[in-house]
């Protein structure tokens, strides 16, 4: 169970040499490639090429088609943002809401899930929460937006997004998805699936730094780029020799959400880890880190530890236990040096796919050190 050599994965995340990182729900680990293309872009306002734009509008539309690939999305549909809440925060506002119209939210949501809607209550709208862990919810009302995380933060559910999007489509619900805890290691098929909207941020799964991420609209979803930035309208020409004219027209594609300049020394770098992405390539990554996670699952279950994620189709990346002193366990596995998160009670493992069967083995041993003593 492995997409990488010791060896390749030691050069590329040497953090491997003295942990086992399984933690990267929480942050993905940048590949030393990406790292020293962020450093290479840096080094161009040492001199000369400080002026290197070309490059730089080059490196941003390779970007656009590798997102595309892993999405399963025209480049053009895809915007580039800072972070998960810029996209959550652009498609809301870019909804005409009316007074006394829903949106539905699964419960216990991140807050970079809740916040951006909530502040729509202002503009007549209603939240409602969801009490069951399905798509039928969604099915039970007549509702403006549809506004799950594809995979629920805190133990990895997954919901089915084609299926989410046959009931938006049905009730002419807008179905808009965080999709930070997915994208980079699970494949989307966002245009097939029939998502209008899709936020997420590089520095997880897409193994990118933070200041990067992703917004995919739909081509022809209703949502309005409610704020304007300047640069985009220059992007297709490329010529700034007179950017005094007024008369350039909004962009005709995802672009349009994007304001001005980007962070392009992170995306310098998001770059190189989409190249290692496409390079393992997005279904072998998905099917390996499942693989991992139901092994590691089902490992813990024949333990008698509580396997809080749920299996099946409902599977991610995410696996969450509970054990009886979970606070004792992942303090005697954070001093081993196996790194994880606390969630909510439980402790999370994620799998990517820098991880092997190995680290699941040497997780297993620590925490049957942590729970016979």
């Amino acid at each position: 169970m492995a997409l990488l050599t010791n060896k390749e994965r030691n050069e590329l995340f040497p953090i491997f040499k003295t942990c086992t990182y399984l933690n990267t729900a929480s942050t993905g680990v940048v590949p030393e490639t990406a790292i020293a293309e962020q450093d290479r872009f840096m080094n161009f306002y040492r001199g000369e090429t400080i002026q290197s734009q070309p490059e730089t509008f080059e490196v941003i539309e390779q970007i656009r088609e590798k997102l595309g690939i892993i999405l399963g999305a025209p480049a053009e549909d895809i915007a580039l943002i800072n972070n998960t809440s810029y996209g959550i925060n652009m498609a809301a506002w870019g909804i005409d809401f009316h007074k006394c119209d829903k949106i539905l939210l699964p419960a216990k949501e991140f807050p970079a899930n809740f916040y951006p809607w909530k502040v729509h209550e202002s503009r007549g709208a209603e939240i409602v929460i969801n009490d069951t862990s399905d798509e039928i919810f969604f099915d039970r009302y007549d509702a403006k937006v549809i506004a799950p995380s594809w995979v629920r933060f805190y133990d990895g559910f997954r919901f089915d997004l084609k299926q989410c999007a046959e009931i938006a489509k049905k009730n002419r619900s807008l179905l808009c998805v965080d999709g930070i805890q997915g994208a980079g290691v699970l494949y989307p098929e966002l245009e097939k699936s029939g998502v209008d909207t899709f936020s997420t941020g590089g520095q997880k799964w897409l193994l990118s730094p933070y200041g990067t991420g992703a917004l995919y609209v739909r081509k022809d979803a209703p949502i309005r780029s409610l704020f304007q930035g300047w640069l985009q309208r220059f992007l297709e020409t490329k010529d700034f020799s007179d950017v005094g004219k007024y008369d350039i027209s909004e962009p005709n594609n995802a672009t349009r959400f994007e304001i001005g300049s980007l962070t392009y020394q992170a995306l310098f770098a998001m770059n190189k880890s989409l190249e290692l992405i496409n390079e393992l390539g997005i279904q072998n990554i998905e099917k390996h880190a499942l693989k991992l996670a139901n092994y590691f699952a089902d490992e813990c279950k024949n333990l008698d530890f509580e396997v809080v994620s749920p299996g099946g189709k409902r599977r991610s990346a995410i696996v969450s236990i509970n054990f009886r002193d979970s606070k004792k366990v992942y303090e005697v596995l954070i001093s081993k040096k196996v790194l994880c998160s606390l969630r909510e009670g439980n402790i999370r493992f994620s799998f990517h796919l820098y991880n092997n069967e190995e680290d699941v083995e040497k997780t297993l041993h620590y925490i049957l050190e942590a729970t016979s003593s």
